[in-house]
């Protein structure tokens, strides 16, 4: 006798298949042993000290849009006057400086080459953040370069910082970048690059009513008129949404605040 499978697992299936290309399971609802719901709002970060210049000449952008963003800044103590300054200003416009490690080096490839999440720790991390101090700041939160990281490694970082952020690929032990919750302080976020190739994503997922209390966690790099920056139309988009619905800012290290 042959068997029918139900429509509905069909069509789940097949739109599934479609959307695997950007679909992440993570944004199905954690429905359990939740301590800290999430808060309600969008947390904007980006990444890396080479794109210091684009970051500066989008500072009036940002403060037109009453935009806080995360600046994870990397290679404390190699920094120019210029860039120093920069930096000081960021955080004057009320945006976070957050750390992004010492010399930005990838996780993955300590481990590749025998080193121990020990080894990254110390070095990557305690020197880097040592570094970090020195210049002023004592920021809260973290985000691995290239996204590359495990339990272990967030045991260790975690004696240090209150909340840690990764990139969407890497699933394993973390929050998802649409988050219900906040528990655990270890959190994935969506590049902003998918705005290329799903340009309604972020809109279709965006918290838009009081009852959904989710974080969404975007992130970025360059910012400006080159192919891989984030054009800035697109993040007025983003803006006009939030506006329009009253969703907060919220800076990555709310996310770790009990």
């Amino acid at each position: 006798m042959k068997t029918y499978m139900p429509i509905y697992i069909v069509a789940v299936v097949l739109v599934s298949q479609c959307l695997n290309s950007y679909w992440d399971p993570g944004l199905e609802p954690i429905g359990y042993g939740c301590d800290q719901p999430a808060v309600r709002g969008v947390a904007l970060s980006f990444d890396d000290s080479i794109n210091l210049g684009d970051w500066n000449d989008t500072r009036d952008f940002f403060l037109e849009h009453n935009i806080t963003a995360t600046f994870f800044i990397d290679r404390w103590g190699q920094h120019s006057e210029e860039q120093i300054n920069i930096i000081h200003e960021l955080n004057e416009d009320g945006h976070e400086i957050g750390f992004h490690s010492k010399s930005h080096k990838k996780f993955s490839d300590y481990i590749l080459g025998n080193e121990t999440a020990e080894s990254y720790y110390e070095d990557q991390i305690l020197q880097g953040y040592a570094l970090m101090n020195e210049a002023g700041y004592n920021g809260t939160s973290f985000a691995y370069p290239h996204g590359s990281r495990n339990a272990e490694i967030d045991a260790l970082i975690l004696q240090n910082f209150s909340v840690l952020r990764g990139t969407r690929g890497n699933i394993n032990g973390v929050q998802p970048w649409l988050t219900p919750c906040e528990d655990g302080s270890v959190f994935r976020a969506l590049s902003l690059d998918v705005l290329n190739s799903h340009p309604d994503l972020i809109f279709d997922v965006l918290p838009v009513h009081d009852k959904n209390q989710q974080t969404l966690l975007l992130y970025g790099h360059g910012i400006g008129s080159h192919s891989d920056d984030l054009d800035l139309k697109e993040l007025k988009r983003i803006v006009d949404v939030m506006d329009k619905h009253n969703i907060p800012w919220l800076s990555i290290s709310e996310l770790g605040e009990a």
